[in-house]
């Protein structure tokens, strides 16, 4: 049966080589946790009696010490999705007040998950859970470090919260309706045909009679479905970054076409070169996923702006 409109998200998605969140909701929350992040570091240099020269020599100013991991700050940010590229989609339904619910942020820096960021569906909630930096790490390329880590949280994180809010609308507003045995995560997959078989985009095995989630253990993160575009975002600005920080060293030694077949696993990795799991896995465990994520990567690097003006 066909869902009308699934059919035209994926339809509008086709073209997509990443999965990016509503741009006005990731600057928002991303300029907040970093503030929060740089507060907890200004609250460590003056109670150790130290000036506040690591921010001013990486041109940040802050303004009040927070610590950060005693307050464990909390905030709200209305899912804003104007300027996106889903927002078409979005407008026939804009006066829904699903899509107007606002997103809780909170950071929980003292905890020490497997990862650095959650989203709870439930809840409408996204756990930053980044550590905090220990006193003698303290340094520019450190807090520089942290700013592009807690940015590639926020937005993973994000991605997976696009992927929530956009399927709950399909539940609540596709003629015919969608029942409840096939209420699955409809949005920000990849292509059927790659997607892993007998598991559900969390990576569980369901029971084709109950639908329940069967006592299997759950699929590697990397190879998740629900985990393909998130992922596939964190490989790219990983890449990007290092391009930009090595960049004389690409001009001189590595054209951007073998740098991309190293990263992706096409060529074999060279010495001092960095690497990504997430394509290993995939090439090692699913090969056409993996060859539909290395077509996105490649997308994604031809269409990048900084890439056309520097090394395309």
């Amino acid at each position: 049966m066909m869902y009308n409109i699934i059919s035209e998200t994926a339809e509008l998605y086709a073209t997509a080589a990443l999965m990016e969140p509503p741009p006005k909701v990731a600057q928002q929350i991303t300029q907040w946790v970093r503030k929060m992040y740089l507060s907890h570091i200004l609250y460590m240099l003056q109670k150790n009696g130290q000036n506040v020269k690591t921010l001013k020599a990486a041109g940040i100013v802050v303004n009040k010490p927070i610590n950060i991991v005693e307050t464990e700050p909390q905030a709200e940010f209305p899912f804003d999705t104007s300027g996106w590229r889903y927002e078409p989609v979005i407008k026939r339904f804009e006066q829904s007040p699903e899509l107007r619910e606002n997103i809780s942020v909170h950071i929980l820096p003292s905890h020490k998950p497997p990862s650095v960021g959650s989203w709870r569906k439930s809840a409408n909630l996204l756990m930053i859970m980044q550590p905090v930096p220990a006193q003698q790490e303290l340094s520019v390329s450190m807090v520089n470090r942290l700013m592009a880590q807690l940015h590639n949280t926020v937005e993973h994180e994000l991605v997976h919260a696009s992927q929530s809010f956009i399927s709950d609308m399909i539940y609540r507003h596709n003629e015919p309706p969608i029942p409840p045995y096939a209420q699955t995560l409809q949005f920000g997959l990849p292509t059927k045909n790659v997607r892993s078989p007998h598991r559900d985009p969390e990576g569980h095995i369901r029971s084709p009679i109950t639908n329940k989630r069967l006592k299997r253990p759950q699929q590697v993160h990397e190879l998740r479905d629900i985990e393909f575009y998130p992922s596939l975002l964190d490989a790219f600005n990983r890449f990007k970054r290092y391009v930009i920080l090595h960049s004389l060293t690409f001009q001189e030694e590595y054209p951007l076409n073998k740098a991309i077949k190293i990263y992706v696993g096409t060529n074999k990795v060279e010495k001092d070169f960095i690497s990504s799991t997430f394509f290993k896995k995939l090439k090692r465990h699913n090969a056409p996923k993996w060859r539909k994520a290395v077509k996105e990567f490649i997308n994604a690097v031809l269409s990048d702006v900084w890439f056309k003006e520097n090394l395309v």
